[in-house]
């Protein structure tokens, strides 16, 4: 039975701990009940255990550009929904953390910094998944902050880094130093030191399926179509 009105949330796993956490996090939480009385569902990364058309609603904030493969997640998505159902995303997009990108590039030059995918390519996976009238759009935020260290703990409780290519190791006092140094170079008129964030938004919905046609055609119309062409 679908839910009436329902949401699928999709909580973000960020953190490694989180990580080894997840296994047990979908027996242990079925659903939430907001306020409104209607249930909340959330999902963790791969799991998505309800049945074909079970929500009206899928929502998902800021979780999609951790996912290794999120061409992936889009087929669940439409699965879970119903038809007419409404799929709505924010992710972040290329732009995002390019200054420390930058300070990276100059100080920690064997760093992988996370890419994050451009927003029409989310578009293209939503066609390729089979939903109806998809739609994204951008816009950048630019936060500032008094000092490096709280710009480096901020983007830090993002969620760190999941690539599996990524530096292992802990970085050396001397390369953590010139990091800060270069973020502190960065700093604005203002005195502050800028860190952008651009935010992808998408939405779709799942259309009713195609209706198969079947088209009857007999011998004799056959044989009388290829008396016409002269065979």
């Amino acid at each position: 039975m679908k839910v009436p009105v329902a949401v699928f949330a999709l909580a973000v796993l960020l953190a490694v701990a989180m990580r080894a956490q997840a296994p047990q996090l979908p027996t242990e939480i079925s659903s939430i009940r907001h306020n409104s009385g209607e249930s909340v569902t959330p999902y963790f990364e791969g799991w998505i255990r309800n049945a074909n058309g079970t929500f009206d609603l899928v929502f998902s904030n800021l979780m999609l550009h951790w996912h290794p493969t999120p061409h992936s997640v889009f087929p669940e998505w439409k699965r879970v929904l119903a038809v007419d159902g409404l799929l709505l995303f924010s992710c972040f997009g290329p732009d995002t953390l390019q200054e420390l990108r930058a300070a990276c590039a100059e100080a920690l030059q064997e760093s992988y910094p996370m890419p994050f995918i451009d927003m029409h390519d989310f578009g293209d996976m939503m066609v390729a998944a089979g939903f109806a009238t998809p739609v994204m759009d951008v816009e950048t935020i630019r936060l500032t902050y008094p000092s490096a260290h709280e710009l480096i703990a901020e983007a830090r409780a993002l969620g760190g880094n999941p690539r599996d290519d990524r530096g292992r190791s802990i970085v050396s006092g001397a390369r953590a130093r010139a990091l800060l140094a270069a973020l502190e170079r960065r700093r604005d008129h203002a005195g502050r030191i800028p860190l952008t964030f651009e935010v992808a938004y998408g939405h779709a919905w799942k259309p009713a399926p195609k209706s198969a046609t079947e088209t009857v055609i007999s011998l004799d119309r056959l044989r009388a179509g290829l008396g016409v062409r002269g065979v």
